[in-house]
């Protein structure tokens, strides 16, 4: 139309930023997919900050974070960002059958409601990061609680820090046991560890 001033009637883009421990993911929703707008370690978090340095004014952020720190630098170095963020606080207390809902990452309810809503099933999440996490949500959408735990990488990374001198492995478990070498040995006990907690915390 004449007259129309165009840049009024630019829709704005949600972008959905998810958090962790150590990795930022940013997204955003298009009619067929979710398109990755960024992903980065935490130590690397300027690659999103020049993103919104260029094109915040575009961006209306959705939230999702377990880092306090990360939020208020954000917070800090993008006053007029336009964020809205997610929080326990917003979960209704009739879904919560946790004893300190104030200390409970988001990421963890989220997880499961993601997977609950695609069945009437009760619904066992492992979301394997830094810190890896088995959370049950039943069938009445309640979030139950679980377990935290170190993360694979997290394990290595103390082996390497704590055990300087035992060899380096891979990610993968000897089909036998015992170790028969000081290499499968660590690897039993490194991702042997990792995966039969996981399969022990499952069956219980």
């Amino acid at each position: 139309m004449l007259g129309t001033n165009h840049s009024k009637n630019i829709k704005m883009k949600t972008i959905y930023v998810d958090i962790g421990n150590s990795t930022l993911k940013a997204v955003e929703k298009t009619d067929y997919k979710w398109e990755v707008i960024c992903q980065c370690s935490i130590r690397s978090i300027q690659e999103f900050f020049d993103i919104l340095e260029k094109e915040s004014s575009k961006f209306e952020l959705i939230l999702s974070s377990v880092r306090r720190d990360v939020v208020k630098m954000l917070k800090d170095r993008f006053p007029s960002l336009q964020l809205k963020e997610i929080h326990t606080g917003l979960i209704p207390g009739f879904n919560l059958d946790y004893k300190t809902p104030d200390t409970l990452g988001i990421d963890r309810y989220l997880a499961c409601l993601g997977a609950s809503v695609t069945t009437n099933e009760n619904v066992i999440v492992v979301d394997a990061g830094t810190a890896c996490t088995i959370d049950i949500m039943t069938s009445d959408k309640i979030f139950r609680g679980g377990v935290i735990m170190p993360g694979l990488q997290t394990i290595h990374l103390a082996m390497i820090d704590y055990l300087p001198e035992l060899p380096h492995v891979e990610k993968s478990v000897p089909d036998h046991w015992p170790g028969k070498s000081t290499r499968e040995c660590v690897e039993l006990g490194t991702n042997g560890t990792f995966f039969h907690s996981i399969k022990s915390f499952l069956e219980e």
